[in-house]
């Protein structure tokens, strides 16, 4: 009768929680119920063993990851005490339940009851103190998490003592800690520096294109231009600006000279030039030269 009264009590405190938790799933109610069926409506036991595979087999649940954050989430929401994890599917998982105070009375009721039972069935009283003393720790340590949980949800204080909560190594926490953020400073450092010297390669890149413009004779397509400029190579752009003035002298004309973009497209400052002889020829039809009285 008691288990069946203990039983009641987890189920009731489970679904209101559920029904007021938005993270609540069908896979936590479903393991739940499983862990309960697995207790055998005692919560005495002092550790209950959830083999892996049957269990997500039993749930239907594909994926060892769902199962894992499931009793996970169950642990946190204070339904159970995982006390081995299993690290794979072929490890179990020990765990036992975690009782309020009212529950405890009744779980201590079915203790009682069942001690009763096996007394009555064996008849002998050392196997009786023997399984007590099996039942007994489970007992108080559900008794002491209970205590525990209470004070911290009505004080916000709680009694785990204070070399637990510590870290066993706090200034290599410190340290580290403090690493972590100098690296973090260091890559936002490196970032702005890369940011800035893109900033200033982008700006050089414009100032020598104004220069090229400028020192060339003919002024259509700038932007076509700037375009071409941006896509040569350091060397390129060393060659076409020092190559600018000496097109203009060579195509004095700006009729016949060529867009800036076409001759930055087309690489004109590499073509073969023309030796002195053949720029004075080129002034006079057919061969003439210029005679000086």
């Amino acid at each position: 009768m008691e288990n069946n009264e203990l039983l009641s009590a987890l189920m009731n405190r489970y679904f209101d929680f559920a029904s007021d938790c938005v993270e609540c799933k069908v896979q936590h109610i479903a393991l739940y119920m499983l862990i309960l069926r697995h207790n055998g409506g005692s919560a005495a036991k002092n550790k209950l063993v959830l083999s892996t595979a049957d269990s997500m087999q039993t749930l239907k649940i594909g994926n060892r990851n769902t199962y894992s954050n499931a009793l996970a989430d169950l642990e946190k929401w204070e339904f159970v005490r995982i006390l081995q994890h299993g690290k794979n599917q072929f490890q179990p998982y020990v765990i036992e339940l975690c009782l309020f105070k009212s529950e405890q009375a009744l779980n201590r009721q079915s203790a009682s009851s069942e001690l009763a039972l096996y007394k009555q069935s064996t008849g002998n009283d050392q196997a009786v103190n023997e399984h007590r003393t099996d039942i007994e720790p489970a007992l108080n340590r559900q008794s002491a998490s209970s205590e525990q949980s209470v004070n911290e949800q009505n004080f916000g204080v709680s009694k785990t003592p204070d070399n637990q909560h510590k870290s066993p190594f706090p200034r290599a926490a410190k340290e580290l800690n403090n690493n972590y953020l100098n690296i973090n400073n260091s890559r936002e450092l490196a970032e702005e520096l890369e940011k800035e010297k893109i900033k200033k390669k982008e700006k050089e890149i414009q100032q020598k294109f104004e220069a090229f413009y400028e020192a060339y004779g003919k002024k259509v397509d700038k932007l076509r231009a700037l375009k071409i400029w941006q896509g040569l190579t350091e060397a390129d752009r060393k060659f076409a600006l020092a190559d600018a003035a000496e097109y203009n002298r060579r195509h004095p004309d700006k009729q016949f000279q060529k867009s800036p973009a076409v001759y930055l497209r087309w690489k004109n400052w590499e073509d073969e030039k023309p030796s002195q002889q053949q720029q004075d020829n080129s002034r006079w039809p057919n061969g003439l030269k210029k005679i000086i009285v």
